[in-house]
């Protein structure tokens, strides 16, 4: 993240929070010793003039596939991803954390229909 970008509120932990509760709340186990994982990005760069930033935010879950051509192959694929810009003026980059669990929510609303309970 761009220097000031945690004088705004976004931090890596507080990200990592904010995934981490969304992902509890829905029921999702978190656990680092997962067989899939959820990949996490929150790119900000602050504008030439310091008068706000710009943010990239993607979300794509990785997993164990097998290879068609080979059923025995066992490696880890990208199965979903999803990403988004935005812009922030000073004092608003916390708006980037809402597009983060906005892009969180999508997952799982895609994971859990092809994974219903």
């Amino acid at each position: 993240m761009s220097p000031g970008a945690e004088q705004e509120g976004v931090t890596r932990e507080q990200v990592q929070k904010d995934v981490e509760l969304r992902l509890k709340d829905s029921g999702m186990p978190v656990a680092k010793e997962a067989a899939g994982f959820l990949y996490v990005t929150l790119q900000t760069t602050r504008s030439p003039d310091a008068s706000g930033y710009s943010y990239s935010v993607g979300v794509e879950f990785t997993q164990p596939v097998l290879l068609v051509r080979d059923t025995q192959i066992l490696v880890l694929g990208t199965t979903w991803s999803l990403s988004a810009t935005g812009t922030a003026i000073q004092g608003k980059l916390a708006l980037a954390r809402v597009d983060v669990v906005s892009l969180v929510a999508k997952f799982l609303s895609a994971y859990q229909s092809v994974n219903p309970k």
